[in-house]
C-alpha cells in the first residue's frame, strides 16, 4: 500500500521531492516510537493477566506505527526509481552501470538488513533497551535524510509534466476504448489518430479528437504491455510468499530451539541474518563472477535476461521450501521427546514447495509470450520505422484547446539498446 502512495506522489510532485517527504515521514515515525520506547508514562499497564493501552496512548501508537510503515514502504517504492533516473539506458556504459546499481543497492539493504536483525536487536533484546534500537535506526535515518538532501545538485531530475503520468494515460486509453466500443475499424488508416491499433485510436466522424476520445498508438502499445505484464507480476506472488516465511515460521521455530552458540545465545528474531549473509556473499560473486561470464555467453548486459532472472528466482523458491520441509522433519523428529503435540508444518512447506512449482510452469507459458529487442535487422520492423516515420513527419496534433503537441514514435520501434532489450508479451 505504501509503495502504491509513493507511485501516486511520484507523478504529482517529482522523484526526489517524493523521496523526500517519505524520508521525513519514516523520520517522524521512528522519533515517535523512540519516545514511546522510553517514556514509561507512555507503555501499557497492567490489569490483571493482560496489558493495554488506551485513550491519547493508543492514538499515538497507531499514527507512529502507520508513519513508519507509510515512509518504509515508500522508500522501497521510490529510491530504486530515484536511482535508475541517474542512468541513461541508452548510452551501453550507463546502461551496463544501472543494472550494477540495483545489485549493489539489494547489497546495501541486504547489508542493512543484517546490522538490524543482529546489533540494533540485541541492544534492544538482549540488553532490553527498545526505546536504543530505535534511537540508533532514528539517527541513521537522519543521517540518510541529511546525504539524500545534500545531494540534489549532483542528481539527474526531471520535472514531472501530464503527459509523464502513467495512470492518465492508462485512463484516456480506456475511456477512448469505452467510447469507441461501437465503432468499426475502418478500412482505411487515415482515418485513425496515429495508427489502427484497436478502437482506442479511432477518430469518431465529426469530432474533433481529444486525449479522452482518440489516443496514439503510443498509449495503446503501454496499456498493453501494462496488461500483458499482469501474468508476470503475478507469478512472484508465491514467491513472495515464501520469503515471508523467515519473518514469521522461522522465528517461531527459533523459540524453540537450542540457540547456543558457544557462550553467545542468539535471538530468536536474529535467525533471518543467515539467508542475509547468504545474499550478501552471492550477490558479489553474481556481479564481478557470473556477469561477466554470462556476458560473454550471451552477449547481454547484465548476463542473462530480466526473465530468466525472475525463473531462476522462482525456481529457487520452490526448491528453499522442498529444503525447509526436509529440515523441519529432521528438527520436529528430535523434539518429540521433547513435546507433546508436535506440529506439522513441514506439511505447510510442501504445499508451498507444490504451488511454487505449478507457479513456475505458469510463469513458462507467459514468459514464453514475450518478446526482446535484438540487434539483428528485421524487415517488418524496418518497414514500420518507414511507415512511422512518414507519419510523424507529417502529424501534429491539437490537443487541450488549441495546445500543440508533437506525437513520438511509439516504444517499440526505438533502438534503445544494441543488445536485446525487453518489449512486451505476446
Amino acid at each position: 500500500m505504501a509503495n502504491r502512495f509513493s507511485f501516486f506522489f511520484t507523478l504529482h510532485l517529482g522523484i526526489y521531492l517524493v523521496e523526500l517527504t517519505i524520508q521525513t515521514t519514516n523520520e517522524y515515525g521512528l522519533a515517535l516510537v523512540t519516545i514511546q520506547a522510553y517514556s514509561k508514562d507512555l507503555h501499557p499497564t497492567s490489569r490483571g493477566k493482560s496489558s493495554c493501552v488506551n485513550g491519547g496512548i493508543v492514538v499515538m501508537f497507531y499514527a507512529s506505527l502507520g508513519l513508519l510503515a507509510l515512509g518504509a514502504g515508500g522508500v522501497k517504492g521510490a529510491l530504486p526509481a530515484l536511482g535508475g533516473n541517474q542512468f541513461d539506458q541508452k548510452d551501453p556504459k550507463e546502461g551496463k552501470a544501472l543494472v550494477r546499481f540495483f545489485n549493489w543497492l539489494l547489497l546495501s539493504t541486504t547489508l542493512g538488513a543484517c546490522v538490524g536483525v543482529t546489533g540494533i536487536l540485541w541492544v534492544s533484546t538482549e540488553k532490553h533497551y527498545w526505546y536504543w534500537g530505535f534511537f540508533i535506526s532514528t539517527v541513521a535515518t537522519f543521517i540518510d535524510f541529511v546525504i539524500l538532501a545534500l545531494g540534489k545538485p549532483f542528481y539527474r531530475l526531471r520535472e514531472p509534466t501530464p503527459a509523464d503520468n502513467p495512470i492518465i494515460r492508462i485512463a484516456q486509453v480506456i475511456a477512448a476504448a469505452i467510447n469507441n466500443r461501437r465503432l468499426a475499424l475502418p478500412e482505411n488508416t487515415d482515418e485513425l489518430y496515429e495508427m489502427c491499433l484497436d478502437k482506442a485510436a479511432i477518430v469518431p466522424k465529426d469530432s474533433k479528437p481529444t486525449p479522452w476520445t482518440a489516443c496514439t498508438v503510443t498509449q495503446v502499445e503501454e496499456v498493453k504491455i501494462l496488461t500483458r505484464m499482469l501474468p508476470i507480476l503475478g507469478s512472484t506472488i508465491i514467491m513472495n510468499t515464501c520469503m515471508t516465511q523467515l519473518q514469521t515460521f522461522s522465528i517461531q521455530q527459533g523459540n524453540a530451539m537450542d540457540r547456543h552458540l558457544g557462550k553467545l545465545e542468539v535471538p530468536a528474531a536474529s535467525i533471518p541474518v543467515i539467508p542475509l549473509v547468504f545474499m550478501s556473499i552471492l550477490i558479489p560473486i553474481y556481479e564481478f563472477l557470473f556477469v561477466p561470464f554470462a556476458r560473454k555467453i550471451t552477449h547481454h548486459p547484465s548476463g542473462i535476461s530480466q526473465l530468466q532472472r525472475v525463473g531462476v528466482g522462482l525456481v529457487l523458491s520452490a526448491i528453499s521450501m522442498a529444503v525447509a520441509s526436509i529440515v523441519e522433519v529432521k528438527r520436529r523428529n528430535h523434539a518429540n521427546k521433547d513435546i507433546t503435540k508436535p506440529n506439522n508444518l513441514n506439511l505447510f512447506y510442501w504445499f508451498l514447495a507444490i504451488l511454487s512449482c505449478l507457479n513456475f510452469v505458469n510463469y513458462l507459458y507467459w514468459a514464453s509470450w514475450c518478446k526482446y529487442k535484438t540487434e539483428g535487422p528485421d524487415p517488418d520492423a524496418k518497414a514500420k520505422d518507414l511507415s512511422t516515420e512518414q507519419l510523424l513527419a507529417k502529424e501534429e496534433s491539437t490537443l487541450n484547446g488549441g495546445a500543440t503537441e508533437k506525437n513520438e514514435a511509439p516504444s517499440y520501434v526505438q533502438t534503445e539498446d544494441p543488445k536485446q532489450q525487453f518489449t512486451s508479451c505476446w
